[in-house]
């Protein structure tokens, strides 16, 4: 066990066992970037039971003010946390990275129910959730039952979702999130198999529902899903991307029928589903 970790596990745990209350006499700013280090553990309990719990708690609850919420926004979406060792695979940098992405969320869903950013920190989150989309080349979801989670993609999806539900973003960052969305999910580097598809449906879903992208620009985002080819190409790699279009095709389908989205839309991704290559 390491230092931060053997002083600060006490208060971690009273917090747990106190419904996420502040501990008398500790300064909830200073105590948030004491175990922030943390969200990088390789110990999937400490990080994901322990920590993770108690950070995304006080963002949402506003146990650390507003001015020092911004604050540590800033510090989680930076180089040290966000995109610490990023593009890099198989290394244990990937929980910092995939977990200060599952905090985003946490911040962007204080805003909607605070107005906590002004627009550029929000238009600065949707910067960097793009950048990480497209950079993050660890797609290891569950690593092994030390570890737990990475799972990178699924959580910087949520903040997407969380992002594409601010009404202070327009059409040019819903549309940017969304052609980002496509890239990361239709990925020839392997085959998503822990519900990526899933929740990067939800948020593409929640960008197309805003009612704010044409007719034609959501049809031309969906045909660039559609890859040219199912085997003529590098194998296995072509097939993996063909596999991942698919899944992330049928999730949008299904979630945008479960919504009683409206009718252009649902035929629209019936359309592209009807345009997979066969062979």
């Amino acid at each position: 066990m390491d230092t931060i970790e053997h002083e600060q596990l006490p208060q971690i745990e009273w917090i747990l066992e106190h419904d996420g209350k502040t501990p008398e006499g500790v300064d909830a700013f200073q105590f948030f970037l004491e175990i922030l280090p943390l969200l990088g553990a390789t110990d999937g309990l400490l990080r994901e039971r322990k920590v993770l719990p108690v950070l995304y708690t006080w963002i949402i609850r506003g146990s650390v003010t507003d001015e020092n919420a911004r604050d540590l926004m800033r510090v989680v979406a930076d180089q040290d946390h966000l995109f610490l060792g990023i593009g890099t695979v198989g290394e244990d940098t990937v929980y910092m990275r995939a977990f200060a992405a599952y905090l985003l969320s946490a911040f962007v869903r204080r805003h909607r129910e605070t107005d906590l950013f002004a627009p550029q920190a929000l238009r600065h989150l949707v910067d960097v959730s793009i950048r990480y989309l497209d950079e993050e080349r660890d797609l290891r979801g569950y690593v092994s039952p030390e570890t737990m989670w990475a799972h990178g993609v699924a959580h910087i999806a949520d903040t997407v979702g969380e992002l594409a539900r601010c009404i202070e973003l327009r059409q040019r960052e819903l549309e940017r999130m969304l052609n980002a969305l496509g890239r990361a999910l239709t990925t020839e580097a392997g085959v998503f198999i822990h519900e990526e598809d899933s929740r990067a449906a939800g948020a593409a879903i929640a960008i197309l529902t805003r009612g704010l992208l044409s007719a034609a620009q959501i049809r031309a985002w969906l045909d660039r899903l559609v890859p040219a080819a199912r085997y003529d190409g590098v194998l296995p790699n072509v097939h993996y991307g063909y596999v991942n279009a698919r899944n992330f095709l049928r999730c949008l389908y299904h979630q945008a029928v479960a919504l009683e989205a409206e009718k252009p839309l649902i035929e629209g991704i019936q359309s592209a589903l009807a345009g997979l290559p066969k062979r």
